[in-house]
């Protein structure tokens, strides 16, 4: 954690959740990329923690990169910075087409142990139907208690979902 992240438990989080596809023969160039991107993130006001995940199984070599923030002025800060602006121009020769990403807030920071998995999950919930969408999602969320090592569950609504221009 940076030295000048907030320590603040009360403080609503922010998180982004950036999903990119990495062009076929430059997985270790992203990766150096994403090592410098998340050095940059570590230094912005707020800064609380990064994860990068690998594609999964038939995931086309889809990457998944979450970057938590103490509060979403910290985010915002981050994610207009210049310094991100450079390394997405830099990285854009990476990726088949412009990443996109999606805005959290509210939640709280995770304590993982190593072997611990984290799913996240977008629903694209149409208008007017997010009573019937809650209520779907408390009945999805008590069958997963179920399960041994099931940990918990969180629902973030989106704040927002920004297009990412490198040209």
């Amino acid at each position: 954690m940076s030295p000048r992240a907030s320590r603040d438990s009360t403080a609503e989080n922010a998180t982004v959740v950036t999903s990119q596809k990495v062009r076929a023969g430059h997985v270790d160039e992203y990766q150096r990329w994403q090592n410098r991107t998340n050095e940059a993130a570590r230094e912005f006001d707020g800064f609380e923690g990064s994860e990068v995940y690998p594609p999964g199984v038939g995931s086309e070599n889809e990457w998944v990169a979450v970057f938590r923030f103490s509060g979403i002025d910290c985010l915002t800060a981050w994610l207009e910075s210049d310094r991100r602006r450079q390394l997405l121009a830099e990285g854009r020769s990476l990726f088949e087409a412009d990443p996109t990403q999606e805005v959290l807030r509210g939640g709280t920071t995770a304590e993982q142990t190593p072997e611990t998995v984290t799913a996240v999950i977008s629903h694209q919930v149409k208008p007017g139907r997010e009573e019937g969408f809650l209520r779907w999602q408390k009945k999805v969320l008590k069958a997963q208690e179920k399960f041994p090592g099931f940990m918990g569950s969180e629902l973030f609504k989106i704040i927002g979902v920004f297009g990412l221009t490198t040209h």
